[in-house]
């Protein structure tokens, strides 16, 4: 469920339920039982905790911060991105981070001075691959600003990241998470991400009637 209004969540869960009920948005958040995260189309959604890392496994199967596209857009190469994973995965092990407090961590490591400004960025795009690969998820809010920790701690029994084609049929299970146009699909096809000559192919689920 996109949630990248927080305001507007509330609502956006009472039309999928038959029975909504009061708060249940910060209640499954406290709960962990709902991840907020970067999904779909890079924007943030709601996501089950049960099946959040198979969808975070096609999104990430597209490997769009591989592309010479996006490297020239925001001026950060593959070893670069290679380096500030490692360094999110070890700052954020066991420990919840502010933004500015994640940036600050980061800043401070040796070899990563080159992102400048890149990580602070409103619109986190260099963050969003760190979720996508299992690195980086949104903690419990502190007042009105985020924070970020890791899945391995945060979300409940997290195993990793599964393999593109082990999480497709997990994904397709859930269409019904979508609501109620999710439930309208007769046929769900996954599309098979190739690294290799696919241009900018990002869809990875469709609609095989649109």
């Amino acid at each position: 469920m996109r949630a990248q209004v927080g305001s507007a969540d509330e609502l956006a869960l009472a039309v999928r339920q038959k029975t909504p009920r009061a708060e249940a948005v910060p209640s499954a958040l406290a709960a962990r039982s709902l991840i907020r995260t970067w999904a779909m189309r890079g924007t943030l959604h709601l996501l089950p905790a049960e099946g959040v890392a198979a969808y975070l496994a096609l999104l990430g199967a597209a490997r769009t911060w591989e592309k010479p596209s996006w490297q020239r857009a925001f001026g950060v190469d593959p070893g670069q991105m290679t380096a500030l994973g490692e360094a999110v995965d070890d700052i954020l092990a066991g420990r919840v981070l502010s933004r500015q407090e994640l940036i600050e961590a980061v800043s401070a490591r040796a070899g990563l001075e080159g992102l400048g400004e890149q990580p602070a960025s409103g619109w986190g795009t260099v963050l969003k691959p760190l979720t996508w690969t299992g690195r980086l998820c949104q903690g419990p809010p502190r007042g009105q600003h985020v924070t970020f920790t890791s899945p391995r701690s945060w979300v409940p029994g997290w195993g990793g990241v599964p393999d593109a084609e082990e999480a497709a049929p997990t994904v397709i299970s859930r269409r019904g998470d979508l609501g109620p146009c999710g439930r309208r699909l007769s046929v769900v096809r996954v599309v098979r991400v190739v690294r290799a000559g696919q241009g900018d192919c990002q869809t990875l689920v469709e609609d095989s009637q649109a």
